[in-house]
């Protein structure tokens, strides 16, 4: 019997048995988040779960309790809402409480919430079923912290519970990431030691941390345990081998698993690009062959084929391989592969026919999905994993995304990329990378009020997280920067600077509300950034690390900064300030100096009417830029604006003759 009702902006909702016993009660915002929680709620006749929701929209800081039902409770409920004797009315008399009753009823009350001692007394008594299944509600709602408590609890009363371990570890993985989430894998291993539903995800994590060795040990007991005859342990266990550079070890397990199992395609996969990378591209082929003469459905098996035929640039070939993983297993990940190759060979037409395909296909299954079934043999994927559902749809969003870059860089269809980009945004709002993409393909397509409205809709949307929509709001701030917009962009670099950024996004976005309060003619306020940002940068130890909105690391930033601080040096007749930072920037340049800053050091030396200094730097300027036209053009006015006619006529005939040469 359920009952939800409205009571002073709230909502009550209220679970009864037939005989009136409380099961569940909650207090929310939402009436349909309610109803979901009981309909995943789990009937327990010792213990009720109280959930109160939070006001806000998210309710990831919401409240668990747990508490006895109580006779007594049932007897009160019972006379709050005048009912009597259960077995004397029918059953729709039985769901019609009163709403207004049960308001009054005030069944849920802070006061009356359990203490922490009375939780965990109810905790140590619980039943092992009880508070897994407690913890995966505690998950389904957000309430990770909570979560790792009742597992905790359950491990120290039930240390051999497989499923509380492994969910313990998922939850210890979101909360503080790989390295806490194998400890949990190693404590519950001292208590399973062969247990291969702990053994495999412990062996990933280390693979992720780049401990193959210890993950090869990981490996190596449970091929033990199993006397070395299955092959979803055997093919891991082998790749590793290969990885470590034990080729000879590898290769004995590889064959051993192939004679266990000739339908294992990923044996055969891993298998032939050992080969291949060992120089036996003719042994590669012939493994490919043979496990497609046996598992001639498998797509995996003709992609791997034809992949290995495109590394040897024999495209014909490949393209027969992805026919045939077309024709007997048509797979979104093939299309998309066929359609990738297409493009690389400038097919862009059959390609984009191979991309549509790929969207428009209903037996689609990702390579993520592939993998878990088919080489882990096992499903992976816990109450905290991502779903086969929303792996096949992020399959289907990194179709359309590279379908619009294929349209973006490779035909210059800015339109065509832009609608592609939108379909992908339908799919999965919160991809930063989609939004944008969508507002730079705007920008070079339409102009920037559509990338504007675009980075606009991103930002309002309640799909992205914090951090992305600081992203995209430096993108719109760059884009009204470049339209003309001043207030506009220097009110989203501000909120951007609000936030809590990493030093390669805040210097970028400092340098660019320099700019925007150069535009604006503050040049002191622009110079005590410009000043900031160079003075991070030298302070910083982390100069290396990069920006990728941008592409600029901490360095570039500041030599952008230099040369900013060094214009407006200039601008404000500092020659000597400006003389000095032009030195600085040019003389920590690596790679190759620039031959525009020379020249514009050849200028200041002119003012300071430092002559012959100026005259060197000119000719090293136009050195290093190979006869740069506009070089010779600024030399030859800056010796006509010096009063020295003469050497700008010499000059002018020099620079027709170099350049005619060139």
């Amino acid at each position: 019997l359920i009952e939800i009702v409205k009571h002073n902006n709230s909502f009550i909702l209220v679970m009864m048995s037939a005989n009136y016993s409380v099961l569940f009660v909650g207090v929310g915002v939402n009436s349909d988040l309610l109803r979901k929680s009981i309909y995943s709620h789990k009937k327990s006749n010792q213990f009720t779960v109280f959930a109160e929701l939070s006001s806000s929209q998210d309710n990831r800081n919401s409240n668990l309790y747990q508490t006895q039902s109580k006779k007594s409770k049932t007897q009160s409920i019972r006379r709050s809402h005048s009912l009597s004797n259960p077995r004397n009315h029918n059953t729709s008399r039985r769901k019609s409480l009163h709403p207004r009753s049960l308001a009054r009823a005030t069944i849920f009350r802070h006061d009356s919430s359990p203490s922490d001692k009375q939780r965990l007394s109810w905790l140590e008594t619980a039943s092992e079923t009880y508070l897994f299944e407690l913890a995966e509600n505690q998950i389904r709602y957000g309430l990770l912290t909570e979560a790792r408590l009742t597992l905790g609890q359950s491990i120290k009363a039930y240390p051999l519970a497989v499923r509380c371990w492994s969910l313990l570890a998922q939850v210890e993985l979101e909360l503080h990431g790989i390295p806490d989430s194998i400890e949990v894998y190693k404590q519950a291993l001292s208590h399973l030691p062969s247990q291969r539903t702990l053994l495999f995800p412990y062996a990933e994590l280390l693979q992720k941390s780049d401990r193959f060795q210890e993950a090869l040990d990981a490996y190596l007991v449970m091929c033990e345990s199993t006397e070395f005859s299955v092959s979803s342990v055997l093919y891991p266990t082998a790749v590793l081998y290969h990885k470590l550079g034990e080729i000879e070890k590898a290769r004995t397990l590889f064959r051993r698993s192939a004679r266990i199992s000739s339908s294992h395609v990923w044996t055969f996969v891993a298998w032939a690009k050992l080969e291949e990378e060992c120089g036996h591209v003719d042994r590669a082929r012939t493994l490919l062959s043979s496990a497609a003469s046996i598992n001639t459905t498998s797509a995996l098996i003709w992609h791997a084929w034809a992949q290995l035929e495109s590394r040897l640039s024999l495209f014909d070939e490949a393209k027969t391989c992805y026919e045939y993983a077309i024709q007997f297993s048509p797979s979104l990940y093939t299309f998309q592969a066929y359609a990738t190759l297409e493009k690389s060979l400038g097919n862009l037409d059959h390609a984009r026919d191979l991309f549509k395909m790929a969207v428009e296909s209903d037996s689609l299954r990702s390579s993520n999905e592939s993998f878990d079934s088919e080489a882990a043999g096992f499903d992976t994927e816990s109450s905290l994993g991502t779903s086969n559902a929303a792996n096949r749809l992020m399959s289907r969003v990194n179709v359309y995304q590279t379908w619009a870059n294929m349209e973006r860089y490779s035909a210059k269809d800015y339109k065509s990329a832009a609608a592609l980009y939108e379909k992908g945004i339908e799919l999965a709002p919160q991809r930063i990378g989609l939004w944008l993409a969508l507002a730079e393909v705007l920008e070079a397509g339409e102009g920037n009020k559509e990338a504007i409205d675009a980075c606009t809709r991103g930002i309002e949307s309640n799909a992205l997280s914090m951090r992305d929509r600081t992203s995209v709001t430096r993108l719109r701030a760059r884009l009204y920067f470049q339209s003309g917009c001043l207030m506009a962009a220097k009110r989203d670099l501000e909120f951007v600077l609000d936030r809590n950024l990493v030093l390669p996004i805040a210097l970028d976005s400092m340098l660019l509300l320099a700019q925007v309060e150069r535009e604006l003619k503050n040049d002191q306020t622009a110079k005590k950034l410009l000043e900031q940002v160079i003075s991070s940068s030298c302070a910083s130890s982390r100069a290396s690390e990069v920006d990728f909105d941008t592409g600029r690391s901490v360095e570039q930033t500041a030599e952008l900064a230099r040369i900013q601080l060094a214009e407006l040096s200039y601008d404000a007749g500092e020659l000597l300030t400006s003389r000095d930072l032009y030195r600085d920037i040019i003389a920590h340049q690596k790679e190759k100096r620039d031959g525009f800053l020379i020249g514009k050091l050849a200028e200041i030396e002119f003012k300071l009417q430092h002559t012959e200094s100026a005259r060197k730097l000119f000719a090293a300027a136009i050195l290093v830029e190979q006869n740069h036209p506009e070089l010779w053009k600024h030399w030859i006015l800056c010796e006509e604006s010096s009063g020295n006619r003469n050497a700008a006529d010499k000059l002018r005939s020099r620079a027709k003759q170099y350049l005619k040469s060139e």
